[in-house]
């Protein structure tokens, strides 16, 4: 499918090969790749880029670049196993670089608390606080808890 010149926008987030073409014009959409540095495009000289998300995308040195994000992010699977699912990113293991606590209890929801009951995660790892303090009306709330590694993913550029 090719866009017209000179409005590039749409979603071609990690396509290897994005309908751009020698003199297009890219005033926005999102060409984010899943690994920093990625080359697209590597065949296009000549290519104006206005705005859009290029989020590591590793810009040709004959483009002209006047806006867009060209952000690095060393995405963390952990965060974005969307990116694993589709073989765009490696597995990272437990103690990976992305990692930012280890074990910490965190606030779910209660059917979020369920599901992982159901789904087998070690009781050690849920409960539930009771507020001591009463409300108004004599009920003491409640809040459910997983304990978990947390991580996120870092910008390089």
């Amino acid at each position: 499918m090719r866009v017209p010149k000179s409005r590039k926008h749409g979603n071609f987030a990690y396509e290897p090969s994005p309908p751009l073409a020698e003199g297009d014009v890219v005033t926005g959409g999102n060409f984010c790749q899943a690994i920093p540095g990625t080359e697209i495009c590597a065949e296009i000289v000549n290519l104006t880029i206005r705005g859009g998300n290029f989020t590591n995308v590793a810009a040709q040195p004959t483009w002209l670049i006047e806006g867009g994000n060209f952000a690095q992010v060393d995405f963390c699977s952990h965060e974005r196993p969307d990116l694993v699912e589709h073989n765009l990113l490696r597995t990272c293991p437990r103690d990976c670089v992305h990692r930012l606590a280890i074990d910490e209890w965190g606030e779910v929801t209660e059917d979020e608390f369920r599901q992982l009951a159901r789904a087998g995660a070690d009781r050690a790892t849920l409960r539930v606080v009771t507020d001591p303090t009463a409300d108004a009306d004599g009920i003491e709330p409640r809040r459910f808890e997983h304990r978990r590694d947390r991580y996120a993913s870092r910008r390089v550029t």
